[in-house]
């Protein structure tokens, strides 16, 4: 636009290339920063998108071939492109728009940085995000990577899926890729696609040779990086050939060989200075390229299994978890030193830690039984007791227990798999979580050699057998049943239900829970009544929902507790909330646990849980002496205070989804709290906070509910609809008396692995509800006659199902201080033959 207003004129005009990828590198960062460890995977349009323009060769015609192939059977995804960024819902502009509402944005402290570096405070200086450029250009690379694994896992497993399909209609059982898919190859720039000894070679280049200009040599991480390929060939069925079904495969598995050795390199030269920033600042670790390459590791695992290359998948998991090959049996970091160890520890979550130590045993047994096999045809004796994969087992659980490295349910887990009983795998040891979480290893009940069991959740067992599902076939089906309910003479509305639906139904007519003398528990609660349960399919969200709303303030907004740290207390601080806009703390998804120091003493990772430990202990120590009614009123309150906060910004936020969903049901939730009481909600608030990532799912299938007005010592049923209202009203139920449930609702990221967007979601975007006015306060009364409010936890599992360990650990939780049980429908048993 001209200066001179007789001149003036309007001009639209495109940046150039270098601005817009400045722009959009810095969007990217910005996004990915506010996220935070909670959200390691890129799902089409969110943060960890590409910045760079490529042009793919024949995509056009690439794009018709995909159509014609899979016709009628499902679309693969796009490609990582930067036509992502046209979909990309940026919070900032979000909030402007009135569309969302932020509520952590007074948490957020610009930094004080002047011009004159030297003039700054000390602990401004350690608050930097990259210790030097070279590390920030490793991320980008490494964000780069990130979204080619994901969309080749993505376009593998559809490529797979339409395989099966084609067979299934066909009924061939042929192991080749389909001839129809057989062509079909991912639209991936050459750069991206490490086929070729290049292409391998600078990848490895991108990433390394930023990270530290002064490293030495890459020579032998080039050289271990061919070897790995080769004996990829080695190990195959055939002699030229490997195992793997497509060049996706083929793809993810170069890049998972590649980001290991990376890794390797970088554990061995690693300096002092980068392994404290990730150790004094853990959630940060989304911005620590040796995290995200440590994450595609693992994602490669799972297809290295499929395709029988233990070896190589056993050495992709010690590296991600000791930062070696070479592990000994002694530690579960392997014999590195402790600050090597402690950085190693922190670039995963603790349940994908987990998961990957699992692995790592199943991949090592399959390993031992190939080299017996080999051994017994060259006529040699193999080793079989003990066996060196429970031996390692052993080996590890004291460092396990001690420093809360996996969560217990793996600890739980490893104990059968040695076939041992917890309290006989952990005895002379300490483990942490079972001490803050308060988690019962024993029942007072005996085995046969008088010793105590295993605690054991209490089970409901009934009879049910499945039906065969007219629409779906095939492994993977659920298991559908007929329902008991009479429906007189109409059969064609009798409908069928799946096996938590089935559960409802046995709890809400009284067929369930069944009398059994001596049980506490059950005589607690039905002393009286059976029956009447009304609740929710909804594996934990409401205890998720009421865990926001009652801790927004106290924790989640919370500032640094500790008093006399002084400057390490601002630069944590400014480094949890990164930008203005962010759905939770970064430090949230952190989960507490300890570091090996120096000798034998310990170093408490600066967690959520640790960093606001003293306002936990006051807050849990004020709920668990409230009464039912001043818990109801506690949720009242606090959704009340989000209302008022809200509405003072202005008419634009209106459309607050999250609030409006919370006003809706803002009776049912202090209901809900009342019938939880003060115990049993610090105690599900105090797990929580423990390791939110972890927790945050694994909670039992059903929460059901029931109320009763006392009238002269007895009990009688209150009708929950003239009661409360909300949700309870008849229209908006169903003849299982199932309640029509929430959206999803998890903090900081999403409760699934990969992320992706949830039917829940798409509706929530198509209606969009204003805010309403609060309702009134629920009060524990009805008619001048106080109220009881009954609350059951029920995991539903049919006659093939197991239960998780995690779903074990929540059961115990719950069990203390409320009622948690488990619902199993088992099969008739067949009639004999006369």
């Amino acid at each position: 636009i001209s200066s001179d207003k007789d001149n003036s004129f309007i001009s639209c005009f495109r940046l150039r290339e270098e601005p817009l990828l400045a722009l959009r590198r810095t969007c990217r960062l910005m996004l990915c920063a506010g996220e935070g460890p909670g959200s390691m995977r890129w799902s089409g349009a969110n943060s960890w998108m590409t910045v760079v323009e490529r042009e793919e060769s024949g995509s056009a015609e690439k794009i018709m071939e995909e159509r014609k192939a899979l016709k009628g059977i499902c679309k693969l995804p796009e490609p990582p492109t930067t036509s992502a960024w046209n979909q990309v819902s940026f919070p900032g502009l979000q909030h402007r728009m009135g569309i969302d509402f932020f509520h952590f944005s007074e948490n957020y402290s610009r930094c004080p940085v002047g011009n004159n570096r030297s003039q700054m405070p000390v602990y401004l200086k350690s608050i930097e995000l990259f210790n030097n450029r070279g590390l920030f250009l490793s991320w980008e690379a490494a964000a780069e990577l990130r979204g080619v694994v994901d969309y080749l896992n993505e376009w593998n497993r559809l490529i797979l899926y339409s395989d099966r399909k084609l067979k299934s209609a066909g009924g061939t059982k042929d192991l080749q890729l389909s001839p129809r898919l057989d062509n079909l190859e991912p639209r991936l720039w050459d750069s991206f696609r490490v086929l070729s000894t290049v292409d391998r070679r600078e990848l490895c280049t991108l990433l390394l040779h930023r990270c530290d200009e002064n490293q030495p040599s890459m020579t032998d991480t080039l050289e271990r990086i061919e070897e790995s390929i080769i004996s990829l060939h080695l190990e195959s069925s055939g002699e030229n050939e490997d195992s793997f079904l497509t060049d996706a495969e083929r793809m993810i598995c170069s890049i998972g060989i590649v980001c290991q050795q990376v890794l390797l390199h970088r554990f061995e030269y690693i300096s002092v200075i980068d392994i404290q920033s990730l150790v004094k600042r853990p959630w940060l670790r989304h911005l620590h390229f040796e995290s995200v390459l440590a994450y595609i590791v693992w994602d490669c695992i799972d297809l290295l299994e499929k395709r029988k290359y233990h070896k190589l998948a056993s050495q992709m998991l010690e590296t991600i978890l000791f930062g070696s090959t070479d592990v000994t049996s002694t530690s579960i970091c392997g014999d590195h030193q402790k600050d090597l160890r402690n950085f190693v520890q922190l670039l995963l979550s603790r349940r994908v830690r987990g998961k990957a130590f699992v692995r790592l045993l199943i991949d090592k047994k399959h390993c031992i039984q190939q080299k017996n096999k080999d051994m017994k045809k060259r006529g040699k004796k193999s080793q079989t007791k003990p066996h060196p994969v429970d031996s390692f087992t052993t080996s590890n659980l004291p460092d396990i227990a001690s420093t809360g490295a996996l969560p217990f349910s793996f600890i739980r887990k490893l104990s059968r798999r040695i076939k041992l009983s917890l309290t006989q795998a952990l005895a002379n040891l300490c483990s942490l979580e079972v001490l803050e979480l308060g988690i019962r290893l024993e029942s007072q009940e005996v085995d046969k050699s008088r010793r105590k069991k295993d605690w054991e959740p209490i089970i409901d067992s009934s009879i049910a057998n499945s039906i065969s599902h007219e629409t779906r076939t095939g492994s993977g089906k659920r298991c559908a049943y007929v329902s008991s309910e009479d429906n007189g003479d109409n059969l064609e509305h009798t409908r069928s239900l799946n096996v938590e639906e089935l559960a409802i139904e046995e709890y809400a007519s009284g067929r369930l829970p069944v009398e059994a003398s001596g049980d506490s528990h059950l005589n607690d609660i039905c002393v009286q009544h059976i029956g009447g349960w009304k609740g929710w399919h909804g594996e934990g969200v409401h205890v998720r929902a009421l865990y926001r709303i009652l801790c927004t303030n106290v924790l989640l907004g919370c500032r640094f507790d500790d008093e006399n740290v002084g400057d390490l207390a601002r630069c944590e601080e400014l480094t949890t909330f990164l930008h203005a806009y962010q759905t939770a703390p970064l430090d949230l998804h952190v989960a507490h646990g300890v570091l090996k120091g120096e000798k034998l003493s310990t170093v408490t990772i600066r967690s959520f849980y640790e960093r606001r430990r003293k306002c936990l202990d006051q807050f849990l120590s004020n709920v668990q002496a409230m009464s039912p009614q001043d818990v109801s009123d506690l949720v009242y309150d606090s959704i009340l205070g989000r209302m008022n906060a809200v509405k003072a910004t202005g008419k634009r936020m209106i459309n607050n989804q999250l609030l409006c969903r919370d006003l809706k049901e803002t009776r049912t939730l202090s209901m809900l709290a009342a019938g939880f009481g003060g115990k049993l909600i610090s105690t599900m608030i105090r797990t929580l906070t423990y390791d939110y990532r972890h927790y945050g799912a694994g909670l039992p299938d059903l929460l059901l509910v029931r109320a009763f007005t006392e009238e002269e010592s007895l009990k009688v049923p209150l009708d929950l609809s003239k009661w409360v209202g909300e949700v309870f009203h008849e229209h908006l139920m169903n003849n299982a008396s199932i309640l029509i449930d929430r959206d999803e609702e998890f903090i900081g990221g999403s409760i699934h692995e990969k992320q992706k967007l949830s039917p829940g979601i798409e509706k929530q975007q198509k209606t969009q509800d204003s805010i309403i006015n609060i309702p009134e306060r629920l009060m524990l009364s009805y008619e001048n006659k106080s109220v009881d409010v009954q609350c059951l936890f029920v995991e539903v599992k049919s006659a093939n199902d197991k239960l998780d360990e995690r779903q074990e650990d929540w059961l115990n939780v719950l069990d203390r201080f409320g009622h948690a049980r488990i619902c199993k429908f088992n099969n008739a048993p067949k009639k004999k033959k006369k």
